[in-house]
């Protein structure tokens, strides 16, 4: 069995306001260096050994073409968080 640590993602999403929903996902891995987050959501862009590094672009591409924005971060004790917020359409 390896000793590395495991990774835990958790899937957050907290009431937004009027406009936007906003939705989380943490981990509790290595996080990234400050040149992967300036690069995260290029087409092709891995921190994998074996990734494609279409992920997070195609992720950027689908919440983009909705009229959202989407953003990572490093957590203060350790991984990352990737959010994404999506604007809340309102009917009447």
């Amino acid at each position: 069995m390896s000793s590395a640590p495991k990774s835990i993602t958790r899937a957050l999403s907290t009431a937004g306001d009027d406009t936007a929903m906003p939705v989380s996902v943490r981990d509790e891995g290595t996080g990234f260096t400050e040149a992967d987050i300036d690069e995260l959501f290029k087409p092709f862009r891995t921190t994998k050994s074996e990734g494609m590094g279409m992920g997070l672009a195609v992720t950027r591409s689908i919440v983009e073409a909705h009229g959202g924005k989407v953003w990572a971060e490093n957590n203060p004790d350790r991984g990352a968080t990737v959010h994404f917020s999506l604007p809340v359409e309102t009917s009447g």
